[in-house]
């Protein structure tokens, strides 16, 4: 019984028939016409059966029957889930009427959404024919649709008015569809971050042949309502589609533009064959149009519907969820009904100032229930700049609103889109690097994620696998820590080692071993952190133990940048930590003795366990010198002792033991990459159970002896290395021919961080240096070879040829132990490049087509041009060439296409993975003739890099063979290019 049947109109005619004959008769009283409908009824029909639909319907005729006979009223059937009953005008009886409708609804389980709508005509006069009434109250029954929170609505005057004027405007659209005044507005969708136009949203508007404009408010509704929806939406997507079809024609390359898709056009058509046939018709990829269906679609949760979006899906299209969070928005829903992108609109929060908390927290949640899906978020409706640094903080990456563009005329669109430096055209996706959740561990009611993300400063989550610490979330305030941002986060590794100087890496093991034993208080320290720049600076962390899963440790550690103030800091601690009650001498006569002692000196006091093992040791004294020694921090001071040993802590221990106990003494070297000195360290007794400690800077001793230095003038590096042990030291130089220690391994990866081996070809340089390289080469052979760049001492790049050698093996022949020598062969490689030049010269001097080569940085100039590229400008020699074109690739280009050209070569190098270019543009030949050329350029970055960028440049004349629409897309690009330089 779902649409009007031949039945309906018996049914009809036998209830006015009867409301007739009962005027006729003389009313007691008010009387009222009801129209009735139930809601959704056809989706009753659907979930639980025609024939349940059927039981329905007949338990609400009963129901009217039995009312009807109570009242002295009458009561019909009009087919369908229509209903109509003339009874008293009462209140009480209309609410008795629809409580019992109710009531058997609910005889079925699930039905929330099934509820009886009601429209009433109370009768002024008896003049009015039954038709008539029933037709007020139908019109009272469609006003109770449209919000009546009781379903139930009376008819007014006022409604005839609207409904009058709904016709006429109904008759004024067909005929605005049929004179073309129907067009279609674009507001751009942009990237938050780069202010970059990724699309836009195709919105319809009426502009009448006077100019004036309808608002879509006025005319909408009324087709919704009409259920006309469908030929207005198909007419805007034919014009969408027809326009991406002129833009690509006339040269230019256009962002996507979606198209809304309602619930009726789902259901009064089948949508994908329709949109399919436009792009069959314009020859248009489904890249350049995506689909926005409205929340409210989705609510019914038809079978037509998911249909809808799964063959839109299939074939390549982007859906998008418009209006999510404004209906009835639900993780489930999505399950069933895959989208691709959440439209999220501002505009369903009233984030007024009283209430600007609570709206403020409620679009956060909204944000992170979207981001449970990993789905790319689009936040229409921003219009202040508040409202956009708040959506910013929340990490959405895509946003529509006034606040960067309202919906723009075609024109207007098309200006913007004509300076590509403006568009994105990368896909939508879901951002990879999150912001940092703090609710993830910390649940308040009363502060926001982005509050205090700022309030805490740069934190991070961290793992700690076999003694291995690895970064896993961060905040954008680590990233700034950093000296980097959030979109740069894949160009840091996750290994937290790389960032903590090799001098602290077993104190930063110690604070997060501490923080595991004392879980509630967490451990905190001072450690060197180098910067993306290689800039070290003092932070003060603190690290919380959270939980162990799989033998895998995870922590929480906050970290404050302290360079400037930890110094003075430390210096005023230090007086105080004398703190051990049986070590009975004060400050001052230790100060007194050892204050100003030309050498650092220290007394350490060694902490033992229950079997008497040293296990730690505490540090009671330390004078000025040693304090500089430290840079003011003692906690330095046990890092460099453990440094001295390889970081073989129970080493160190054992050695400390002998002397506080034996009274032996051990000397040993290191050298401080945060003093830059090299130090020789004695330890002795100083008492039973304390260590005194004697520190000698021999800085100036390893600088007078140049032995070494003038054997090795060649040379740029020398290491030594124990391949089996992943340990090393360098034999020569740093700028005081001073010696490195540390962990090989870690060393290179150090080296290619901070840019000192240039990473061109990555790969293969790691493979080289590699330890297991380097042990399965030199198990067969003595020595291996490899060329690559490096930095020198001034920073400039050159070619170095580093050698391995094995200087000793074991019993079997295995390398034990080998000597790594780097030596400059720069002039040698330049050498061969020149000659590489010439050769290449010779070659291409017989090509038919252009040719030329020109230094793109520093003094640009053009360095070769074949006959090819010097007949093209109308030339004989290439010093009349040089001469035509002021020797430079700029005096080439027509002047009024140098900007674009410029701008073009730049952007689609930095596109381009193999470092080309594909441009065209005007020469101006010898003779004043203009010519359209073509131009493939391809750029050797490890030239550019070192400030002599080459491109290589074929060039071909298309004069004769370039479109009228190509050449007159690139002139209209020139203007947008041309107008920032003037």
């Amino acid at each position: 019984m779902e649409g009007a049947q031949l039945s309906d109109f018996y049914y009809n005619r036998t209830f006015m028939s009867n409301v007739r004959s009962k005027m006729e008769m003389g009313l007691s009283g008010a009387y009222s016409m009801v129209a009735i409908d139930i809601e959704h009824f056809r989706l009753f029909n659907k979930l639980y059966g025609r024939e349940t639909g059927d039981e329905l319907i007949l338990y609400i005729q009963n129901c009217l029957k039995e009312i009807a006979g109570e009242h002295d009223g009458v009561e019909g059937y009009l087919g369908a889930d229509n209903f109509g009953i003339f009874i008293p005008d009462s209140h009480e009886i209309i609410k008795q009427i629809q409580e019992q409708i109710i009531k058997g609804i609910h005889k079925w389980n699930n039905t929330v959404g099934f509820y009886p709508v009601i429209g009433i005509y109370s009768i002024n006069t008896d003049t009015d024919s039954p038709e008539i009434m029933y037709d007020r109250a139908t019109l009272a029954l469609s006003n109770a649709f449209e919000g009546q929170p009781d379903h139930i609505c009376h008819y007014t005057q006022e409604m005839e008015s609207r409904l009058e004027k709904e016709v006429e405007l109904l008759s004024e659209i067909q005929e605005a569809l049929k004179n073309n005044e129907f067009t279609f507005f674009a507001q751009p969708q942009c990237n938050i971050a780069t202010h970059q136009i990724v699309g836009a949203e195709a919105l319809v508007r009426w502009v009448k042949p006077d100019g004036t404009m309808v608002s879509p408010g006025a005319f909408i509704p009324v087709l919704e309502k009409n259920g006309m929806i469908d030929r207005l939406d198909r007419y805007v997507w034919d014009k969408v589609c027809a326009w991406i079809r002129s833009w690509i024609d006339r040269g230019f390359q256009p962002v996507p533009i979606s198209i809304n898709v309602s619930r009726v056009d789902i259901f009064s058509m089948d949508v994908p064959a329709y949109i399919f046939s436009l792009l069959e018709k314009y020859q248009l990829s489904e890249h350049y149009v995506k689909v926005e269906i409205t929340e409210s679609a989705y609510t019914e949760s038809d079978e037509r519907i998911t249909s809808t979006v799964n063959i839109l899906r299939g074939k390549g299209f982007k859906v998008m969820m418009d209006d999510f969070g404004c209906g009835y928005s639900s993780l489930n829903m999505l399950k069933n009904i895959p989208v691709d992108v959440l439209k999220l609109d501002m505009r369903f929060l009233d984030i007024s100032e009283t209430e600007e908390e609570k709206g403020m927290n409620i679009l956060e949640s909204v944000v992170n229930m979207a981001r449970l899906l990993r789905l790319p978020i689009i936040v229409e409706g921003v219009e202040t700049e508040k409202q956009e640094q708040f959506v910013q903080s929340l990490g959405c990456r895509y946003i529509q609103g006034f606040y960067f563009y309202k919906p723009l005329p075609v024109k207007q669109f098309e200006e913007l889109l004509s300076d590509e430096r403006q568009l994105d055209f990368h896909d939508l996706f879901y951002k990879q690097v999150e912001p940092l959740h703090i609710r993830e561990f910390m649940d308040t009611n009363f502060i926001t994620d982005s509050m205090l993300n700022n309030v805490l400063g740069p934190v991070a989550f961290y793992e700690m696998r076999d003694h291995q610490i690895e970064i896993t979330r961060v905040n954008e305030q680590y990233f700034q820590l950093m000296g980097t941002s959030s979109g740069q986060a894949n160009s840091y590794g996750k290994r937290f080692w790389n960032h903590v100087h090799a001098d602290d890496r077993v104190l930063l093991h110690t604070i997060f071993e501490k923080a595991f034993s004392n879980q509630m208080s967490g451990a905190d320290g001072y450690i060197h952190f180098m910067q993306m720049d290689g800039t070290v600076i003092l932070v003060y962390m603190r690290v919380f133990f959270l939980r162990e899963k799989d033998g895998c440790r995870q922590y929480y550690g906050s970290l404050m940048n302290v360079t400037e103030v930890q110094a003075d800091k430390k210096q005023a601690e230090v007086q105080t930590q004398i703190t051990d009650r049986a070590f009975n001498e004060d400050y001052e006569s230790l100060e007194a003795h050892f204050g100003k002692m030309p050498t650092g000196f220290c007394i350490d006091r060694l902490i033992l366990d229950e079997n008497n093992k040293p296990v730690d040791y505490e540090i009671l004294y330390a004078n000025e010198t040693m304090r500089q020694v430290c840079t003011g921090d003692l906690e330095q001071l046990k890092a460099l002792s453990y440094q001295s040993f390889g970081d073989k802590v129970e080493e160190a221990y054992t050695y400390m033991y002998n002397a506080a106990y034996k009274g032996e003494k051990k000397t040993f070297y290191l050298y401080s990459h945060i003093s830059n000195r090299y130090m020789q360290f004695t330890y002795y007794q100083y008492r039973e159970g304390y260590i005194g400690v004697i520190i000698q800077d021999i800085t100036n001793t390893y600088i007078a002896s140049n032995a070494l230095k003038s054997m090795m003038l060649s040379y740029r590096e020398v290491y030594f290395v124990q391949l089996k042990d992943n340990y090393y030291h360098m034999i020569y130089p740093d700028e005081n021919s001073l010696q490195e220690r540390g962990n090989y391994e870690e060393s290179i990866n150090r080296h290619f961080y901070m840019g000192k081996i240039v990473s061109t070809d990555e790969k293969n340089i790691r493979k080289f240096l590699s330890l297991t390289n380097l042990n399965k080469g030199l198990a067969k052979q003595d020595t291996l070879e490899m060329s690559y760049k490096r930095l020198d001492e001034k920073n400039n790049k050159e070619w170095c040829l580093t050698t391995v050698a094995v200087c000793e093996r074991d019993s079997d022949g295995t390398p034990k132990d080998a000597v790594i020598v780097i030596r400059s062969i720069d002039t040698l490689m330049q050498g061969r490049k020149d000659k590489r030049a010439v050769y290449l010269s010779e070659t291409l001097a017989n090509m038919s087509e252009g040719f030329f080569i020109y230094r793109a940085v520093g003094e640009e100039k053009l360095l070769y041009a074949n006959p090819g590229a010097i007949r093209l400008f109308g030339c004989e020699t290439i010093e009349e060439f040089r001469e035509q074109v002021h020797n430079s690739f700029r005096g080439m280009v027509h002047p009024q296409d140098l900007a674009r050209v410029e701008w073009e070569i730049h952007d689609q190098i930095k596109q381009s993975d193999r470092s080309m270019d594909y441009i065209k543009y005007r020469i101006v030949r010898k003779d004043g003739t203009v010519r359209w050329l073509d131009d493939c350029g391809h750029l050797e970055h490890q030239t550019i890099e070192a400030g002599g960028g080459l491109f290589y440049v074929f060039i071909s004349d298309i004069t004769d063979t370039i479109t009228e629409a190509q050449k007159n897309m690139l002139l209209a690009k020139n203007k947008y290019y041309n107008s920032e330089k003037q």
